[in-house]
């Protein structure tokens, strides 16, 4: 079984290299808007508003989701040890705005998987898909019309949609389909 994952993290914007004066204001001149706001919502997080300040809470800001994706590989090569059934497809990146400290989209992934769903259809009889994204239609069509089953597997939102918004045109193309409600994915997962 493969699990697909993301390969690294890629924090921004990027740090200024050298911490020269010409350099930190440079890069405080090209992010002002984003500092200004950073200053108001989060004084907490700097020591004083200058631009330097910034950089040393971003730069804390980089080290902590650093470390919590490395967190997060240890645990699957743990995963990836323990059931050698499983293997990790990790590939891409996934951005992450250190200023609003929010994950971006990622995209490399989807295609890891689409292109391995096709490449090894000769390896399997039915796909199974754990994932609610529409980006993996064409691949599960392709996969259909090779006379293969395709299933897939989606999460539901504490709200009742399901995650991520194209899970509704995957689970309509597919052989089967089946959505996990919120409350039962949060006790298998003990939260």
């Amino acid at each position: 079984m493969y699990w697909y994952a993301v390969d690294n993290v890629d924090p921004h914007p990027t740090l200024p290299k050298k911490q020269d004066k010409d350099s930190v204001d440079r890069w405080g001149i090209r992010n002002r808007e984003k500092i200004d706001a950073l200053c108001h919502k989060n004084p907490s997080d700097l020591t004083g508003s200058s631009v330097q300040d910034v950089l040393e809470c971003l730069a804390i800001r980089r080290s902590k989701i650093k470390r919590r994706f490395d967190g997060f590989k240890t645990i699957q090569n743990g995963i990836a040890k323990k059931h050698k059934s499983i293997e990790f497809r990790r590939s891409g990146a996934i951005g992450y705005d250190l200023f609003e400290k929010k994950l971006k989209q990622e995209k490399t992934v989807d295609v890891n998987l689409a292109v391995d769903m096709v490449r090894m259809a000769d390896n399997y009889d039915l796909a199974l898909i754990v994932s609610g994204d529409q980006d993996y239609v064409p691949a599960a069509q392709a996969v259909k019309n090779m006379g293969k089953h395709v299933v897939n597997i989606a999460f539901k939102a504490r709200n009742g949609m399901l995650l991520p918004g194209g899970a509704k045109r995957l689970n309509h193309m597919t052989d089967w389909s089946f959505a996990v409600e919120y409350e039962k994915f949060k006790e298998f997962l003990r939260l």
